[in-house]
């Protein structure tokens, strides 16, 4: 995490923009980066802004986290300031090409969607989809 990012435009006062964020190879595929990711969203009370590159290991990064049920995933244009999607739920393959096409392209640019990171409000709502996400 590296840049404050205003997201006062999508109704959010505290956004860190995550841009390069590596894990070292040891370290890897342990779930580290996903309980960083929730502990800046749920504990210091930031949200996180997607980076504009999006690799193999950042694309199943977002997609495991929009399947958590502490925090939820957004998805917005940052050309028109529109909010695409909210509590999305993203989708990846274990290779490279199996991606949400929804998000992201080998052809189209997307380079104006991101993804936002943000703790969960809890009503009625929230709670049923995600019950009904886990069944």
């Amino acid at each position: 995490m590296s840049e404050y990012y205003s997201g006062l435009r999508f109704g959010i006062e505290k956004v860190l923009s995550a841009m390069t964020v590596a894990v070292v190879k040891e370290l890897r595929n342990t779930g580290i980066a996903l309980q960083v990711y929730k502990y800046i969203v749920n504990e210091m009370g930031y949200s996180i802004i997607s980076d504009k590159d999006q690799y193999f290991g950042a694309r199943k990064l977002w997609s495991k986290l929009s399947r958590e049920t502490d925090v939820i995933v957004d998805v917005v244009d940052l050309k028109t300031f529109e909010i695409i999607a909210r509590g999305v739920n993203i989708k990846h393959g274990k290779m490279n090409d199996e991606f949400d096409e929804r998000f992201w392209s080998k052809t189209t640019n997307k380079e104006n969607i991101r993804f936002i990171l943000r703790k969960i409000k809890w009503n009625w709502v929230n709670l049923k989809n995600i019950l009904m996400l886990n069944f």
